[in-house]
C-alpha cells in the first residue's frame, strides 16, 4: 500500500537516507540481504569489519597520512581511527546543535583540508537547529598534525567558523551532504533541492546544485559566515547575481546529489542523483556550468514540472538505471578506482579508472568501464561475481564509500553501525624468478586460494612447455599449457579451480607441475572451493 509521506507515496519518497534502518522498520521494507553479513564479492576479493558499535556512521574522510575520520548521523560524533582502529571510545569532537527530526537530517559530510597539515582544518556539512538550513562549518585541529608521534588529535568546538548557513532545509529530505576537496584545492559541496523541484533550475538559490568554494582566504579562528565573494573562485562559471549564490555554482539541475566523488587524477566529479520514482542517474561533471535537467528530466523521462525552465543544452546522465519497478531505491556514488603505488590490497590493473556505484536499498554494487568512444558501460563480469551486472552484493544501508590508502574500498553501514572494507587478496606483483637458481616455477599465490590462483614461471631457455595441476594422488586435474612454445621470459598463468571437464575442484592440496626440455619443477599450494 502506498502510504503518504509529505504528500508523496512511500515508494517514491524513501530516498537516500530515508532508507535507513528506521525506514526498514517503520515501513516494513525488508532488505533482500542482511546488512550485517559479509558482502558477496568476486573471487580474490573479501569483505572485512573495520570498526563496529557505531551509531549510524554516515561519512568518511582520510588524512594524507592514512588516519581516518568517521561521522555519526544523529549523534554528531566525529571519530578518529588509526590503522583501522578507533583511537578511543570517546569521539574526537561533537558537532553540536544538530537538527535530527528527519531521517535525512543530521551530520551529513566531512572533509579534511586539501593543504593538511599546513592548514589544520576539518569541514562538516550538517542540518542545525540554529536555523532551518543546511550549514557548512570549519573546525581547527591541534595535536600530532604531522603524525610524527602517536597520531592523537584534538578539536575545540569553540573554534567553529561557519562558511555557508543559508542552504534551505524546510522539507526534511533532499539535503545532499557530501564535502570533497578537488585537486585544485577547492571545496565541493552537494545540496539537494529540499523537495522544491524548481529550485534546482534557479541559479540564485543554492538547492539542487554542486557548489565549488574557495576556502583558502578565510581567516583563522571562529566566526563567519563570510561574504560570498570571499569564497567564490574567480573561475566559477556564473556571475554572482543578486545575492552571490550563482557565483558559487559549479553544476545545477540536480534532485538530491547525496553522494559524489572527485577523481583526484582528473578533477572530474561523478555525482549520483537520486531519482523520484523511475530513474537513478550518474552524472559526470567534466566541465563547469552543466545543467543536468531536473526537474525537466528524470533520467530520460521528460516532465513539465517547471514550465519556464530551459531545455537547451542539458547534459544527459553518464549512466541511468530504470528502477520504476523497485519498491524503493537510493543509489550512491562509490567512486572512480585508482591504483595506488605499493598499496597492499590494491585492485588488479584492469580496475584502473573504473567507476563503482551502489544502491543502499537493494544492496548491489556495480562497476562501469569507459569505452573508447567515451560511453560508460557495465564492465565485463569477472569470475565469482554474483551476476553479469552486479559486481558485489550485500551493501544494504551502505551510505558512504571511499578508497583508502591501502587500496581497499571502505564503506559505512548505517543500521549495524559498522565501517567495513572490500579488499583485493590477489598479490598483483609477480614474484621474481632467477633461472640460475634452478627454479623456473615460483610459489603459487595466493595460497590458500579461492577463486583464482596464479603461477609465475620463466624457462631457462625458450622451448616447449607444459603446465598442469595435479591432486595429492598424482591425478592430473587441469592442463593449463599443453606443450606450447614459450620464450625464456617471465609468464603468468592462472587457474580458476575447474577441472578439464569444467567441474569445480574440491578443497584440498594441489601441485603445479611445469615441464620443459626434460626438466620438471613442482610447487605445492592449497585450494579452497
Amino acid at each position: 500500500m502506498d502510504t503518504a509521506i509529505d504528500g508523496y507515496p512511500v515508494r517514491r519518497r524513501l530516498l537516500v537516507l530515508g532508507v535507513l534502518v528506521v525506514s526498514f522498520v517503520v515501513f516494513g521494507i525488508v532488505p533482500p540481504f542482511p546488512a550485517w553479513a559479509a558482502a558477496v564479492l568476486p573471487s580474490g576479493f573479501s569483505d572485512h569489519l573495520v570498526a563496529g558499535g557505531l551509531n549510524n556512521p554516515v561519512g568518511l574522510a582520510f588524512f594524507p597520512d592514512g588516519r581516518m575520520l568517521c561521522i555519526e548521523l544523529k549523534t554528531g560524533n566525529v571519530r578518529l581511527l588509526i590503522a583501522d582502529t578507533l583511537v578511543t571510545p570517546a569521539p574526537l569532537f561533537v558537532v553540536d546543535s544538530l537538527r535530527i527530526d528527519h531521517n535525512e537530517r543530521g551530520l551529513l559530510g566531512i572533509a579534511v583540508d586539501a593543504r593538511w597539515p599546513v592548514r589544520p582544518y576539518l569541514y562538516v556539512d550538517y542540518t542545525t537547529n540554529r536555523s532551518q538550513n543546511v550549514w557548512v562549518s570549519r573546525y581547527k585541529v591541534t595535536g600530532d598534525l604531522s603524525f610524527t608521534g602517536n597520531g592523537q588529535l584534538a578539536v575545540d568546538p569553540a573554534s567553529r567558523y561557519d562558511i555557508l548557513t543559508d542552504m534551505q532545509d524546510n522539507d526534511g529530505p533532499h539535503n545532499g551532504g557530501t564535502l570533497r576537496f578537488g585537486p585544485d584545492g577547492m571545496l565541493y559541496v552537494s545540496i539537494g533541492e529540499d523537495a522544491e523541484q524548481c529550485q534546482a533550475q534557479d541559479l540564485d538559490r543554492l538547492g539542487g546544485k554542486i557548489l565549488r568554494l574557495d576556502v583558502g582566504y578565510l581567516p583563522d579562528g571562529p566566526g563567519g559566515p563570510p561574504a560570498k565573494s570571499l569564497i567564490t573562485p574567480p573561475f566559477n562559471p556564473f556571475p554572482a547575481g543578486a545575492n552571490g549564490n550563482a557565483g558559487l555554482v559549479l553544476a545545477y539541475g540536480l534532485r538530491n546529489p547525496y553522494r559524489f566523488h572527485v577523481d583526484l587524477r582528473t578533477g572530474v566529479l561523478y555525482v549520483v542523483d537520486v531519482g523520484a520514482a523511475s530513474f537513478e542517474e550518474v552524472d559526470r561533471v567534466d566541465e563547469s556550468g552543466l545543467n543536468f535537467g531536473w526537474p525537466t528530466y528524470e533520467g530520460p523521462l521528460y516532465t513539465q514540472l517547471c514550465p519556464s525552465a530551459s531545455t537547451v543544452g542539458l547534459r544527459a546522465p553518464m549512466r541511468q538505471w530504470d528502477r520504476s519497478e523497485q519498491p524503493v531505491a537510493a543509489c550512491v556514488s562509490a567512486g572512480v578506482y585508482r591504483l595506488r603505488k605499493n598499496a597492499p590490497h590494491a585492485f588488479l590493473p584492469e580496475y584502473e579508472g573504473d567507476y563503482f556505484w551502489a544502491d543502499l536499498a537493494s544492496g548491489w554494487l556495480r562497476r562501469l568501464k569507459r569505452a573508447p568512444d567515451g560511453s560508460w558501460n557495465t564492465a565485463p563480469p569477472v569470475y565469482g561475481q554474483p551476476d553479469s551486472v552486479t559486481w558485489g552484493w550485500g551493501f544494504v544501508d551502505a551510505a558512504e564509500f571511499l578508497e583508502g590508502p591501502d587500496g581497499s574500498i571502505y564503506y559505512t553501514v548505517l543500521g549495524p553501525g559498522q565501517i567495513r572494507k572490500v579488499q583485493c587478496d590477489i598479490v598483483v606483483g609477480v614474484p621474481d624468478i632467477d633461472p640460475r637458481s634452478g627454479v623456473a616455477l615460483a610459489a603459487p599465490w595466493p595460497s590458500p586460494a579461492r577463486g583464482l590462483v596464479h603461477f609465475a614461471y620463466q624457462l631457462p631457455v625458450s622451448g616447449g612447455a607444459s603446465l598442469d595441476v595435479f591432486d595429492v594422488d598424482g591425478r592430473r586435474v587441469r592442463s593449463l599449457i599443453a606443450g606450447a612454445w614459450s620464450p625464456a621470459e617471465r609468464r603468468v598463468v592462472s587457474w580458476d579451480g575447474r577441472t578439464d571437464q569444467g567441474v569445480q575442484a574440491p578443497t584440498g592440496i594441489y601441485f603445479a607441475s611445469l615441464r620443459s626440455g626434460g626438466q620438471r619443477w613442482q610447487q605445492r599450494f592449497a585450494w579452497l572451493r
